[in-house]
């Protein structure tokens, strides 16, 4: 996925995973901020997800 370099043209080769064979296209690449801009943010996302909410209510319970 990171070697496609050009939006809307370049496919990846097929590529084989547990849930079967896969081809990826790139649509668009989507420009990052500084780390320290989106530090925040990210830490944000992460407590609101739900994966975390689940691993922190389990943990409670044990």
């Amino acid at each position: 996925a990171f070697a496609l370099q050009s939006p809307g043209t370049d496919i990846s080769d097929p590529f084989q995973t547990a849930y079967g064979w896969h081809i990826m296209r790139l649509e668009r690449k989507i420009p990052l901020g500084k780390l320290h801009d989106i530090e925040a943010s990210l830490k944000n996302r992460v407590a609101r997800d739900e994966r975390v909410q689940l691993s922190k209510s389990t943990r409670r319970r044990s």
